[in-house]
């Protein structure tokens, strides 16, 4: 059985492509950083295989089976990032606080273009209407994920800076890795709306620039090594 929004779907699972894996890093903040991780992993390994392999998707149980396993790993994401804000806020870290909240609306973009898709999959459950309009409602890949990504740079350069004390240089190092990793995904992202906004269609950046997709890919997937880098060094000097 084939889901009746397959093209739709491979829009949400390709279009944001460095935005949800880029708001995982923070979220484990020396809370749960196995969970965080997890979450980056998942979201990761999804939307890669959405770009490579979009025919998978076309089967309405595995579109199910991983737009459920976005939702969830969406929740973990917004919960860990309300835990360092109130870490923050204990501390009174107030622009890391400031920072934290803009990652929580941040993370909460992320997970409603997640709900479109899952919408979609699971369309007999909701009104005919809604079906609709989410179907046409192109914000969901386009303004969305570009808020998110910049949003989530925004934090990250935020973060940098706070880290002036001599023992924290190796983190500061990691999260400048992790600015110019966060800045291609913005970057990355402000191209599909500038080309939304001019041609009023939805197209992926990897289309907008068909001669280097391969070339696009690599970059995202540098980007988000970058990121996982930042979180992995963020975790070592907590529990070090």
């Amino acid at each position: 059985m084939t889901t009746p929004a397959a093209t739709d779907l491979r829009g949400l699972l390709v279009v944001d492509l460095g935005t949800q894996y880029a708001w995982a890093e923070i979220a484990g903040a020396g809370y749960s950083p196995p969970f965080a991780a997890m979450a980056l992993a998942v979201q990761f390994v999804l939307k890669t295989l959405g770009t490579v392999v979009p025919e998978l998707f076309r089967v309405l149980i595995v579109a199910q089976a991983t737009q459920v396993i976005s939702v969830l790993a969406g929740i973990v994401i917004i919960v860990f990032f309300i835990l360092l804000y109130r870490d923050c806020q204990r501390e009174g870290r107030e622009k890391l606080k400031m920072a934290s909240m803009l990652g929580i609306i941040g993370s909460c973009i992320g997970l409603l273009t997640t709900l479109k898709g899952f919408i979609l999959v699971f369309q007999t459950v909701f009104s005919p209407h809604m079906v609709r309009s989410i179907m046409t409602a192109h914000y969901f890949e386009t303004v969305l994920p570009w808020i998110s990504s910049a949003l989530f740079l925004f934090f990250i350069i935020v973060f940098w800076e706070e880290m002036r004390l001599p023992e924290q240089t190796k983190l500061r190092r990691a999260a400048l890795v992790a600015v110019f990793g966060a800045a291609f995904v913005a970057l990355a992202a402000t191209l599909v709306v500038v080309n939304y906004l001019i041609a009023r269609e939805v197209t992926f950046l990897s289309d907008l620039i068909a001669s280097a997709s391969v070339i696009i890919l690599l970059l995202l997937a540098l980007s988000a090594l970058a990121v996982i880098y930042f979180f992995l060094v963020y975790y070592r000097e907590q529990t070090g």
